[in-house]
């Protein structure tokens, strides 16, 4: 398919990221001496959160006993 152009619909320019006025904010806190931990990013291990234990131990036996399918679409109520 050499030379399709798939256009992006005028509407897309109205779509807007709350994140991004966070994001602002953080840098001006930041620059201000005000210690700011990014968690946006999606790496927490970066700033020094690490996984607990008893959530490892707990994904390795689900992973192992076969529990690692899908939930049902409306969730799960005791959770």
């Amino acid at each position: 398919m050499v030379g399709l152009v798939v256009g992006v619909a005028a509407r897309v320019g109205e779509v807007e990221y709350a994140i991004r006025e966070v994001a602002v904010l953080a840098a001006k806190l930041s620059k201000s001496g005000v210690k700011i931990i990014p968690l946006n990013i999606g790496d927490p291990v970066k700033f020094d959160f690490k996984t607990p234990a008893h959530i490892k131990e707990a994904l390795v036996k689900a992973v192992l006993e076969d529990h690692n399918m899908y939930g049902p679409s409306e969730g799960l109520p005791e959770l």
